[in-house]
């Protein structure tokens, strides 16, 4: 036990005051009398009249005694150190990723973490100093070491729940460096243990605590969500949801599909051309489904027509985690896709580029080209220019004008020896029927990826350097029974949808943690804004000539809007996705390299004062001196 005012010892000099006042014998005044017979017992009181008498047992006496020791350790300050807290410098890391949101605790397991620090900082004895740092996709350090109970308090305070996953790492690894500077360094973490320790993280020296938050396990959630191209019809998309019942009991949920807006054209001329109009929300389609405890199961949403651009899946399972009960996603307006063939006639590939339903082919020989920037895809056949700039380039019977890169004498007959069948551009394909009567021993970089090669060399390869991406076809269709196959054309498809990829699911679908790469707008001087979903304002982007911006801030879920002046250029959307964050049962322990931290719910019991307790007792020891007193003096009457 430690005394936080051991000064407060002086109020017990009342102690031997009260005893002395008990010794004195009272003051006898003179009186002159008649007769002393009737005053016998008076005139022996007289003969042993000493200024002190012998101290007798009185029950007010200890009464009184009592309520002075009890004053007197109220005043000092007692403080009992309870849970094993030895430390002086507390390093509190608090969990605030998206499973501590479960409110199986109430009101939820973040603000019962919360709950249990503001108990330590109220708990700290005088020269105790704490360290507070959130963790969840990122770390966050909201003090450093803090003796001000104000500050610590109103820091913790300020904890905003997120909707990102948990990455302990970096919390970690600040809070061991903040301990090697420490005197008796204390890491406690609170925390339901949804997270897993790199091995390269050990725990060093001090003492480290976890203290688990949560109770329940049951929860149903979306772990998945997938926009992809109808595989039978390749402009429609269909909608592949994940779900996990992550619990221990069997539950049944609802699943629903939204859309907002009108079903997406099949062409448009811009994608940024979309109206601040909010538009209405409309109920796809729904399904009922029945999962066994620990089951996963993937629902596959198809429309007869085509998806409106924001599409939203609702989870409606009544369990105790709501973040995981909802998932968006961006379906990309297909535009018109500008192709320029620079050729001196070819019909196959006139035709085969005309056939997909979103190109729009233009023409050129090679003495008319000039301006390839305006174009979405360039394609040359048997012709390269002097050189390249930044686009998508297709190179049929040439190579691309780019070091490394050499074309050497002609190779009769070829024959095909493998091909890369899990690159997009061979998807469905298959080779084996392909002749080619003459193509030319080409030289390739290291860099390159050969999707068809041949004994002597590769037939076809694809490369990206810097901001030039291209395909290179090491052979004339005309000299090759290509066009006559169904090759032809499916490649053709896969290589249109190859080069658009950048601009597809992957750009406006990400998850909460994920980097969003902002491009500039043309025109610099406009006020661009990126509109986070609630809580979050909107955020001002600053940009840096034609650099992007990327913004890393996206703990939270929904849908986050790109604004540019007065109208939105782009909308992203965010979601959790995390089979490790729905899986809430906390856990009892943490594991790190040969060590195992057992869970202890009490570890933030430290310092507890009682001298409320200790003030409490002497008010009811006077109660009952004041008590015993007034009984006796009423009989003496």
């Amino acid at each position: 036990m430690n005394f936080l005012a051991p000064f407060g010892f002086f109020f017990a000099l009342f102690l031997p005051a009260v005893i002395i006042l008990y010794l004195l014998k009272l003051k006898r005044i003179d009186q002159p009398i008649s007769s002393t017979l009737l005053w016998r017992k008076s005139l022996e009181d007289l003969k042993a009249n000493t200024p002190f008498q012998k101290l007798k047992r009185n029950l007010l006496l200890f009464l009184q005694l009592l309520i002075i020791a009890l004053m007197t350790f109220a005043i000092v300050r007692p403080v009992l150190r309870l849970g094993g807290l030895q430390g002086q410098s507390f390093i509190v890391m608090i969990d605030a990723s998206a499973s501590m949101s479960a409110v199986d605790v109430k009101p939820s397991r973040l603000e019962a973490a919360k709950r249990k620090a503001i108990e330590l900082v109220d708990d700290m004895s005088m020269g105790d100093r704490m360290m507070v740092l959130s963790f969840s996709a990122n770390a966050r350090v909201l003090t450093s070491f803090e003796q001000s109970k104000a500050v610590l308090k109103r820091s913790i305070r300020d904890i905003s729940p997120t909707d990102a996953g948990t990455h302990i790492q970096d919390a970690l690894r600040i809070a061991r460096s903040a301990s090697d500077v420490a005197v008796n360094p204390e890491i406690i973490v609170l925390s339901d243990g949804q997270f897993v320790i790199p091995s390269d993280i050990s725990l060093g020296g001090g003492e480290f605590r976890f203290v688990p938050v949560g109770e329940s396990a049951e929860n149903v959630g979306i772990i998945d969500l997938v926009v992809r191209k109808d595989f039978t019809m390749e402009e429609r998309y269909e909608i592949l949801v994940g779900i996990k019942n992550t619990g221990l009991q069997e539950q049944e949920a609802y699943v629903e599909l939204w859309g907002e807006g009108e079903a997406a054209p099949a062409l448009v001329s811009s994608p940024t051309e979309n109206t601040d109009v909010e538009p209405a929300r409309a109920l796809l389609d729904a399904r009922r489904i029945t999962m066994a405890a620990g089951a996963s199961e993937t629902i596959l949403f198809k429309d007869p027509g085509n998806f409106p651009e924001k599409i939203e899946v609702v989870l409606d399972s009544g369990d105790v985690l709501e973040a995981d009960n909802h998932a968006w996603a961006i379906v990309p307006q297909e535009k018109a896709i500008d192709v320029l063939l620079v050729s001196n006639g070819n019909y196959y590939l006139q035709r085969v580029l005309n056939l997909h339903p979103r190109v729009r082919l233009f023409t050129s020989t090679p003495l008319q080209y000039a301006r390839p920037e305006e174009y979405d895809i360039v394609v040359f056949d048997s012709f390269s220019p002097p050189a390249l700039i930044g686009g998508n380039y297709v190179f049929i019977n040439a190579v691309p004008p780019l070091s490394d890169w050499s074309y050497g004498e002609a190779l009769q007959f070829p024959v095909i020896v493998d091909w890369n069948q899990s690159h997009p551009l061979n998807r469905y394909l298959n080779y084996e029927n392909l002749v080619i009567s003459q193509c030319n021993n080409i030289g390739t970089p290291s860099w390159v990826d050969v999707i068809l090669e041949s004994r002597e060399t590769p037939l076809i390869v694809t490369f990206q350097q810097e901001e030039i991406r291209g395909v290179v076809t090491n052979f004339d269709v005309y000299k090759s029974t290509w066009p006559r196959q169904v090759s032809f054309p499916i490649f053709f498809t896969n290589l249109i949808n190859w080069f658009q990829s950048s601009e597809g699911f992957a750009q406006f679908m990400k998850r909460t943690g994920d980097v969003l790469v902002i491009d500039p707008p043309e025109d610099l001087t406009l006020t661009a804004q990126l509109i986070p979903p609630e809580p979050a304002g909107a955020q001002e982007i600053a940009f840096s000539g034609v650099n992007p911006v990327y913004f890393n801030q996206t703990t939270h879920r929904g849908i986050y809007e790109y604004r540019v002046g007065d109208q939105r250029r782009k909308r992203y959307a965010v979601n959790l996705l995390s089979p490790e964050e729905s899986a809430i049962l906390p856990k009892t322990s943490l594991t790190f390299p040969n060590t195992e931290i057992e869970g202890d719910e009490d570890a933030v019991e430290a310092n507890r004062e009682i001298w409320r307790t200790l003030t409490a007792a002497a008010l009811l020891v006077l109660l009952l001196e004041w008590w015993i007193y007034i009984k006796r003096a009423r009989y003496s009457f």
